[in-house]
């Protein structure tokens, strides 16, 4: 009842069974922060000034209490007319009943026509139902994100879903900081860093706050062996897990220890459906009126998706007034914002730009595109000179030494090795391979169909190099003891002869 409260109910009158959450003596007023299994409200008794209203009632107590909906400081609130205590079995009864009602998921259609997306229709319901579950039961709500576009789009779109439910909940919007977390990584795994990071964050909220161990969402990431010790960490603290992904699997080792594992890979399928459509879907089974219909199609563009999905998310953008040439200065936009604010949230900033405030996305995209347009520039004419490049009649390698090259500004790593991908891209017919070459890490994109960069790390067969990393079949990082690097890079260079010989 409480969290279906609307403005247009101000001024009306509600009996109700509620738990006193907590009770604070003003100079005025008596305040009671009351909830009825649906959500939370506060309500006001006042006998006189400083005088405490309904002493027979205390914290913890279950009452039936009448009220009447009032406003103040722009948010609904009550002034209580009666009170008394009643047996906790009645508020029980009423709670389970209420959940049940907002536990229910309603089947909507897709935002596209996808069987492939109707094959992860259940795992999307499961996770749906856990997330409005955990809303429900005060449980905070972390979305870790990969920090690229696709990350930031998937994690935006979940926000964007996830919050308006949390300030019905709570009846308090500043309770949506306390109760929402979103948390970009720059590793394109979870890393021991990040999860040290969030049990460490969690704990303090827990001794503090009294909270539940929170939902972890995994955005972008989420689904190789190399996301296996934190998430392992994060259930020994009770968290439950869902991983929303669209990276290779060769073998799913995730799906047994979290509560809810999407990504098309499990239903046989590839990675053209991103993390971010992915994410905007099950966003929609949370609320559909929320604005994220064009995040699909920018996730798509951040990560140079082809898919059928793709070109129906491409025309509903279209539709809403975002054409190609639009989302790919966003996309752009997102990178060079990611690249600075690291580990930080920025949660205005980023929903501005995702399109949130239209005059300021507008502001912001002129700006920053400009800019990072500039810096990439300067970049490739740096690329173009310094780069080694071999062409046989197969293909081309490019080998990028990115520590000679990169000034230590955007743009990234990541970022040079795929502009040298398209710079050669443009200039040849034949399959392109560009190595970036750090001290402890290889970067590798290629036009090549049949390269399978995981694959290659399957197969790499010393355990003295110390290699991890993946990625998409096409793109992705290896890391490496620096030692080992001339035997690593001989591998990856028999493994693309070998390739290309096929």
């Amino acid at each position: 009842m409480f969290i279906s409260l609307k403005k247009e109910d101000i001024g009306k009158s509600l009996t109700t069974i509620v738990r006193v959450e907590n009770i604070h003596q003003t100079t005025g007023p008596t305040i009671f922060l009351l909830n009825d299994g649906t959500g939370k409200l506060v309500a006001k008794a006042f006998l006189k000034p400083g005088a405490r209203a309904f002493p027979a009632i205390e914290k913890g107590d279950i009452a039936e209490i009448t009220l009447r909906l009032q406003e103040y400081d722009n948010r609904i609130e009550g002034s209580i007319d009666a009170i008394e205590k009643r047996d906790p079995e009645l508020f029980d009864k009423a709670v389970e009943t209420n959940r049940a009602k907002q536990l229910q998921i309603e089947s909507i259609p897709f935002l596209v026509k996808s069987e492939h997306l109707e094959k992860l229709r259940e795992r999307f319901e499961k996770a749906a139902m856990l997330i409005k579950k955990s809303i429900i039961e005060n449980r905070p709500i972390f979305v870790r994100h990969n920090a690229d576009c696709d990350g930031y789009s998937g994690a935006v779109a979940l926000e964007r879903c996830i919050l308006p439910i949390i300030r019905d909940q709570q009846r308090d919007s500043f309770q949506e900081w306390r109760f929402f977390r979103r948390l970009p990584t720059r590793a394109p795994f979870y890393s021991l860093g990040d999860v040290m990071s969030d049990i460490v964050g969690m704990t303090n909220d827990m001794l503090r706050s009294n909270t539940l161990p929170p939902l972890i969402i995994v955005v972008d990431n989420g689904s190789g062996k190399e996301d296996l010790v934190a998430l392992k960490s994060l259930k020994i603290y009770g968290c439950p897990i869902v991983i929303v992904d669209h990276h290779f699997i060769s073998t799913d080792v995730i799906s047994p220890i979290v509560d809810v594992h999407i990504n098309p890979y499990l239903v046989g399928h590839n990675s053209s459906i991103t993390a971010g459509m992915l994410a905007t879907e099950l966003g929609r089974f949370i609320n559909k009126k929320a604005a994220v219909s064009v995040l699909p199609a920018l996730s798509g563009i951040g990560d140079k998706s082809q898919g059928d999905e793709m070109q129906h998310y491409l025309q509903i953008a279209e539709q809403e007034g975002y054409i190609h040439d639009d989302l790919k200065k966003i996309a752009l936009c997102i990178d060079f914002a990611a690249y600075y604010l690291r580990s930080m949230e920025g949660r205005v900033l980023v929903d501005d730009l995702l399109g949130a405030n239209k005059e300021r996305q507008k502001q912001l995209v002129a700006l920053w595109h400009d800019e990072a347009q500039r810096r990439m520039h300067e970049q490739l004419q740096v690329i173009q000179r310094y780069t080694t490049i071999e062409e046989s009649e197969k293909a081309v390698i490019a080998t990028v030494h990115l520590e000679n090259i990169v000034s230590g500004d955007f743009p990234s790593y990541g970022k040079v090795t795929g502009m040298t991908n398209e710079w050669l891209k443009s200039l040849h017919s034949k399959p392109v391979f560009v190595l970036g070459i750090a001290k402890d890490m290889l970067i590798i994109r290629t036009t090549h169909l049949q390269f399978n960069l995981n694959g290659m790390i399957t197969a790499i067969p010393s355990r003295h190099w110390a290699v991890s990393g993946g990625g998409h079949e096409r793109a992705g990082t290896l890391h490496y003891a620096p030692a080992a690097q001339n035997e690593v890079l001989s591998f990856v260079r028999q493994w693309i002869e070998k390739v290309l010989s096929q």
